[in-house]
């Protein structure tokens, strides 16, 4: 059966008829009641023709005799309903039997109206309006579907695309965060990092100058997804390696490279963010720098929690206190504090992604909650207490989707 037009045509064009009645008669009387409905009006003395020319071009409205030679009205309308299902065939049935079953019988077989001989054609004419305005929403609902089924392929085949940027992007991201720990001395570094989605707006790095000292950091950029991934990637950048000269963490006396105090490390990020980043996203930082040989340093932070010692005899100490993020206010001032990690201590600095961590009580774990989680794991090394973090984060939330970034940097000195 051909395809008809996305929406029947009606008033001066009509529908398609088929009448299909074993007289000649009859069909010469049905054609001029419905000569001025219908444009194409054919013709068929048997179900079988009216079959064929069914499959030659379909019709919009079948007129059918249920009585017979060989097979009835409703053999037709059954035939029609199996066979043809792209496009709705309105079937009316014409008859002498008159009584209630034998109608019921026609509309349970899948015609539209039943008519009882000798028809009235005022009768036919205003059941074929009745049909034609029925025929006309169908074509209009079909319209409307194919719309928007090619509406929701295209946004499939966008949503595909844009998935398969989103995994590259997360590729690249990952790839800004170190694979694997990184040495200096008698100093190991240890990152994880778990986006809430295909990308997020955390970063966890360290830099090392030979063996002599080491800075680790977490960045926390605010908001989430594409945006704060892309503010995240710049800051990349200007934590670069040592010979870099866009790092902001090393300055150089002669050609000799050394780090910088983490204070002014976070005083020139807060003025390269507002002067060269053209959005308003901001970011919280915690930046430590150690010295190999002594374990002595200093840390700073902008708005990042605080992190926590890890004393070689158990004991759990948060360190440092407060601050602004960077980029969020011009000429902001940073502090630095003393650091001391003695032989077999660690310094975990962390995402509020953790301590945010609301549970399904409702309750959000805080700082408090953190160190708890830290004591419990207190013996595992560096790897291991890093994904013993995860393992809790999903417990907590009992395997739902993530809320916010995750990320941690564990420094440890050899004991």
């Amino acid at each position: 059966m051909e395809d008809r037009p996305a929406a029947m045509a009606c008033g001066d064009t009509g529908p398609a008829i088929l009448l299909v009645d074993d007289s000649a008669a009859q069909r010469k009387l049905l054609r001029a009641a419905v000569a001025r409905l219908g444009r194409d009006i054919r013709e068929a003395d048997s179900a079988e023709a009216a079959l064929a020319l069914c499959r030659n071009r379909a019709p919009d409205i079948v007129i059918s005799d249920w009585m017979m030679p060989g097979a009835s009205g409703l053999d037709l309308c059954d035939a029609i309903r199996a066979e043809f299902g792209a496009g709705y065939v309105y079937f009316i049935v014409l008859t002498s039997k008159v009584e209630t079953q034998d109608a019921a019988e026609a509309l349970n077989r899948g015609a539209d109206d039943f008519l009882s001989k000798p028809v009235s054609f005022d009768e036919l004419r205003a059941r074929l309006g009745a049909g034609i305005r029925l025929l006309g929403v169908e074509r209009e609902l079909a319209a409307k579907n194919r719309l928007v089924n090619e509406t929701l392929a295209s946004m499939r085949a966008l949503h595909a695309a844009l998935d398969r940027d989103l995994c590259e992007a997360r590729r690249l991201q990952m790839s800004l965060i170190p694979q694997g720990p990184r040495f200096c001395g008698g100093l190991r570094a240890d990152f994880m990092l778990q986006s809430a989605g295909h990308v997020g707006g955390d970063l966890v790095g360290a830099l090392a100058l030979g063996d002599a000292e080491i800075c680790v950091y977490g960045i926390d950029v605010s908001g989430h997804g594409i945006a704060s991934a892309l503010v995240t990637a710049r800051l990349a950048t200007w934590f670069g390696g040592a010979q870099s000269d866009r790092t902001v963490a090393v300055c150089r006396l002669g050609d000799d490279p050394r780090l910088r105090a983490p204070d002014a490390v976070a005083a020139d990020l807060n003025a390269l963010i507002l002067t060269e980043i053209a959005s308003d996203h901001y970011a919280t930082l915690a930046l430590a720098r150690i010295d190999a040989a002594t374990g002595r340093g200093a840390i700073c932070l902008a708005g990042h929690p605080r992190p926590f010692v890890l004393r070689r005899n158990g004991g759990i100490e948060p360190v440092g206190d407060g601050g602004l993020p960077v980029g969020l206010l011009e000429g902001a001032g940073y502090e630095a504090v003393p650091l001391t990690l003695g032989p077999g201590d660690r310094l975990l600095i962390h995402s509020d992604g953790f301590t945010e961590l609301m549970g399904q009580d409702g309750a959000m774990l805080g700082e408090d909650g953190f160190a708890a989680i830290l004591e419990r794991h207190r013996h595992a090394d560096g790897p291991s207490l890093l994904e013993a973090l995860k393992w809790e984060v999903s417990a907590r939330i009992d395997d739902a989707e993530m809320p916010d970034d995750i990320s941690a940097v564990l420094l440890t000195r050899d004991g």
